[in-house]
């Protein structure tokens, strides 16, 4: 190896545009950018609503759902396009400029109907955000680290949701919502420069070479780079139905508080605007920490079982923040649930991704569309349905409802492990083969394809749960190039590429 391709002799400035970590950090900011605009307004809407336009909180509701509605409607036109054109750039540029002009329509709303629209438009923004966001992290990493790599785009999204209410509050009450916007414009503007910037062909082309290394390694026929599957194949899929009604769910209560927290703050402990923005950080703050955490723990261990034990704990500990005496008691509870959250809210999204990296690699898109129509759908229920029950009867009834749909989520989850567990005992059972002359037991894998044969194979034991056994298939991997020596390579061959064009000019 040469000195220039050692890998710490890739200068800084390739490293951060190309490299697949810079790739994890576009990833993160796009979404940090987007949900920052998003919860920036958390503590807003319900002022603007109750005292300048003297409605209800099922009004609040509504505005925190139309945006939802928004993102339902554009995330499958998003993914289908981005996974069509492989193109992750364009999308996500067309968002962010989105974001922007929606954010100046909001210096301009005097009434509901305006708020509606804006709420609306905003939603389609994010669409793209979220969606392409989400796949140009899985286009970039494999399978045995997108735990890891998710948790930490869910971070961005945890430390967008600390920051939003954080800033938008008291920018609200001290200086007007036109400054909040202002801020709003400048963040997306920021997004928009880094995406320009940070670059994604060494990093996916990277991550193709090592997972075609990978293939061969096993035996296995080359890995499909076909983008003809419909969004009805992902969803029939176990993986794929059953993570997206675990958004759902978790989704429900993570926006189902939003609206009705700030009003019940207020009402009991006399809070302002802005001490409500930055009661918000006792939630974000352990959240922004947990959600990396969540993501090696499903790295480490089955993604199942973490969204079993996150579910229970946070089913006990969401009640909490009804009962509370004090605001120093109030916001204990709050550091809680965000401690407990990520670990029933996080796992969906690399178990979701870990399957369609396995089965459809280039229909990312389509399948984190499904990942961000199924958060939308929780974020049309959870407001409403939450602000509905708060009217009618308080907090805390509405924290049960949400603490029983979490228990109803681990009875799903309980039966989607021993479902999974009886599959795998089934694809495993030996097939005999007449037409060789000697009796070579093989097995088949989780993906259907056949193992090698099993008196000569070196491979590991094979898991109960098939995520897990297609990670423990990655032990056999050959060496491959690091990322500073593929890099090389590639720039090595566009020069020889380019001396060859002008020799045949000449």
């Amino acid at each position: 190896m040469t000195a220039a391709m050692d890998p710490h002799a890739l200068p800084l400035s390739v490293r951060m545009r190309y490299s697949p970590w810079a790739i994890g950090f576009l990833s993160a900011f796009v979404i940090f950018v987007d949900m920052i605009v998003y919860a920036g307004v958390i503590p807003v809407l319900p002022a603007i609503v109750l005292n300048d336009l003297h409605m209800t909180n099922q009004d609040t509701g509504i505005l925190v759902a139309a945006y939802a509605i928004g993102l339902i409607l554009f995330t499958p036109v998003f993914g289908y396009f981005s996974d069509r054109r492989q193109d992750r750039k364009l999308p996500i540029i067309i968002s962010l400029v989105s974001l922007v002009a929606t954010s100046v329509m909001f210096m301009f709303c005097t009434k509901f109907w305006h708020y509606l629209v804006a709420r609306l438009l905003q939603g389609v923004a994010a669409a793209g955000n979220w969606t392409i966001g989400l796949a140009l992290a899985a286009d970039a990493f494999p399978t045995d680290q997108l735990g890891a790599v998710m948790g930490s785009v869910l971070g961005g999204m945890s430390l967008g949701y600390l920051i939003g209410p954080a800033i938008g509050g008291p920018l609200y009450d001290h200086l007007g919502g036109t400054a909040l916007y202002l801020f709003f414009v400048i963040v997306s503007i920021i997004g928009i420069v880094a995406r320009m910037v940070i670059d994604e062909q060494y990093a996916v082309g990277y991550k193709r070479a090592t997972m075609q290394a990978a293939a061969a390694a096993r035996g296995d026929t080359a890995i499909s780079e076909s983008t003809k599957v419909n969004v009805w194949t992902l969803l029939k899929a176990r993986p794929v139905w059953v993570n997206a009604l675990a958004v759902v769910v978790t989704g429900m209560l993570q926006t189902g508080v939003e609206p009705i927290l700030p009003p019940h703050l207020t009402e009991k402990f006399n809070t302002s605007v802005t001490a409500n923005g930055l009661v918000f950080l006792a939630i974000s703050i352990p959240s922004l920490a947990m959600s990396p955490l969540a993501g090696y723990l499903c790295d480490r261990y089955s993604g199942k079982r973490i969204i079993l034990l996150g579910s229970a704990l946070t089913a006990l500990v969401t009640p909490l923040m009804a009962l509370m005496p004090t605001l120093l008691l109030e916001v204990v509870a709050l550091v809680l649930f965000g401690a407990v959250f990520p670990l029933c809210a996080t796992p969906a999204l690399p178990e979701m991704g870990a399957w369609v990296d396995a089965n459809y690699p280039a229909a990312a898109g389509q399948v984190y569309s499904i990942f961000c129509v199924a958060f939308a759908l929780s974020m049309v229920i959870g407001p409403i349905a939450g602000s509905v029950v708060y009217d009618l009867a308080g907090l805390l009834p509405s924290l049960f409802i949400f603490s029983g749909a979490l228990v109803l989520l681990m009875v799903l989850y309980t039966w989607y492990i021993l479902a999974e567990r009886s599959q795998q005992a089934l694809t495993t059972a030996p097939l005999p083969r007449p037409d060789r002359e000697q009796d070579i037991s093989v097995t088949v894998s989780t993906t259907g394809a056949v193992g090698a044969p099993s008196s000569s194979s070196s491979l590991p034991a094979i898991s109960d749960d098939p995520i897990v056994a297609e990670k423990a298939s990655h032990a056999v991997l050959p060496a491959v190039p690091t990322f500073a020596e593929y890099y090389w390579r590639q720039q090595q061959k566009q020069q020889q590429a380019q001396g060859d064009a002008v020799a045949v000019n000449l």
